[in-house]
């Protein structure tokens, strides 16, 4: 007989139950008269399908700051360096860094669906006091203070001194 476990779904962030064989999980044989075990649902997905993908946030590692990835759906995100006062704030990206150039609301990014499925991302500077960067194919700009310009997954965003973000999927 199966376990229920729970799985969260990376997409959705909702816990489903699914059932679960222990034995054959752990390598152990069974009979031939068990029914192999079943999923209580089935999620299919195309890959190319990107109105399915969900965006990542990534901060690029450097000497003031690690590594570190949010998940983008859509809605209105605050980003700014992490402060001990924020932290059960909804919709902020806090950024576990040394940059001090950084403030702790730095700019917002808007995750907009279109009409077509696919999502269109806007960058707002909040009138940082260092400014809001964008790096794309075609140049480097500095945003004015509430400028709102569309990026492109790849393009590259810097906040504070030394910290760069991007958007991939």
């Amino acid at each position: 007989m199966g376990q229920k476990v729970k799985i969260r779904c990376k997409l959705c962030k909702i816990y489903n139950e699914v059932n679960v064989n222990a034995g054959i999980m752990s390598g152990k044989t069974h009979s031939a008269s068990e029914a192999e075990p079943k999923t209580e649902f089935t999620i299919h997905i195309n890959p190319n399908d990107k109105s399915l993908q969900i965006a990542k946030l990534h901060v690029i590692a450097n000497e003031n700051n690690r590594a570190q990835s949010f998940f983008l759906e859509e809605g209105e995100y605050l980003i700014g360096r992490q402060s001990d006062d924020d932290l059960s704030v909804v919709n902020k990206i806090r950024i576990v860094t040394e940059d001090t150039k950084m403030s702790r609301s730095h700019c917002q990014i808007s995750v907009v669906m279109k009409a077509d499925k696919t999502y269109r991302y806007i960058l707002t500077d909040l009138g940082s006091l260092n400014g809001t960067h964008l790096e794309t194919t075609s140049g480097t700009k500095k945003l004015d203070k509430n400028e709102k310009v569309i990026i492109q997954l790849g393009d590259i965003v810097g906040l504070g001194y030394r910290t760069q973000i991007k958007i991939e999927i």
